[in-house]
């Protein structure tokens, strides 16, 4: 970020006739809510690149993305614009790609707010829930998750799983005066408005009624509402994802730190901070693995502001024109190889 061009234009740094940057391509226009329009950059490191120009859009209903990828006015399309029966029908065609990312799906936890300030109830809820189900609802190939921590990265340590047991989760929940959840309030659970999503929280919605007899409440919202939600008063229960900037598992250890800004669960944990704060300063790449194997346990296993459920897959389609699309596990996309054949 220029310094400079943020304390001139503040909050509109990232318009199109303000932002400076030095990728493939350039920010040309931008129609906030509707398109981006994006144009080659010349003076690019590695080259210009070979597309001239990208159009992207935003299309928050799945069903309306993808009859545009059908009608062929859009060329590739990703997770946020494949519907689950969209996909089925289309899981066969060679058109279509899937491979893993390192992007956890979580649901978290307000510790500041009833019932939540009680880690045993945090604890059978996240005891309560099966995650082997969200593979077979999604049928994305998704993993279950017991660690925040994916197993993927270095530092991921079988030990720190939090089990599913609903006899344990039972019992802490009557241990913590609401046997069988008699006598717990109705629990709100916010979520984004989107297909895949309901799916993913009305499962769990089942679960919890019927491993704990708890009745949830589910709220969405829009997007840009829900993520407003989540920064300024984040409701009891929310369903959360994140995903991995880098390769390692800092970037899932820091999240829940108690000064990351992206810690919409509230908790703060003193033993939690140092053992991320020594993780990022050892230099024995093996003590630090062990330190955040460590954190993670603290995480999912005692405290439990969290329960991650999976990790998360990308789905792609992408028309046979297009050739240089990047598959990688931190989903990131450049388009500077990519071409588009006559």
């Amino acid at each position: 970020m220029r310094k400079d061009v943020v304390e001139k234009h503040g909050d509109r740094w990232t318009e199109a006739e303000n932002i400076v940057t030095n990728g493939p391509f350039s920010l040309k226009f931008w129609q906030h809510e509707y398109k981006m329009e994006l144009g080659a950059n010349p003076q690019f490191v590695h080259g210009e690149p070979k597309l001239k120009h990208i159009r992207m859009f935003m299309v928050p209903e799945q069903s309306t993305a993808f009859a545009l990828y059908e009608n062929h006015e859009l060329d590739y399309i990703d997770n946020r614009s494949i519907s689950t029966p969209d996909l089925e029908r289309f899981r066969n065609s060679p058109e279509y790609h899937n491979f893993p990312l390192l992007r956890n799906t979580y649901l978290g936890f307000n510790v500041t707010k009833a019932p939540f300030t009680d880690r045993r109830i945090r604890l059978a809820f996240s005891k309560a829930v099966d995650r082997t189900i969200f593979p077979k609802i999604l049928r994305r190939g998704e993993m279950p998750l017991y660690t925040w921590i994916p197993p993927a990265l270095p530092g991921y340590d079988p030990s720190s799983s939090v089990k599913f047991d609903v006899a344990e989760a039972r019992r802490l929940l009557a241990e913590a005066g609401y046997p069988n959840g008699k006598g717990l309030p109705p629990v709100e659970f916010l979520y984004p408005n989107r297909d895949d999503v309901r799916l993913i929280v009305e499962a769990v919605q089942d679960q919890l009624k019927r491993n704990l007899g708890v009745s949830v409440r589910l709220q969405n919202m829009e997007w840009k509402v829900y993520l407003q939600t989540l920064n300024l008063d984040p409701p009891v229960m929310f369903r959360g994802t994140w995903g991995a900037d880098f390769p390692d598992p800092e970037t899932f250890g820091n999240l829940f730190t108690s000064s990351n800004g992206n810690n919409n669960t509230r908790w703060k944990n003193a033993t939690y901070d140092r053992l991320i704060e020594e993780a990022e300063g050892e230099q024995d790449q093996q003590k630090r693995y062990r330190l955040y194997a460590q954190a993670d346990q603290l995480l999912c296993v005692v405290e439990a502001p969290i329960s991650p459920v999976f990790s998360a897959t990308q789905n792609i389609m992408i028309k046979p024109w297009v050739k240089g699309i990047a598959m990688n596990p931190l989903d990131l996309q450049f388009f500077q190889n990519v071409e588009i054949l006559d």
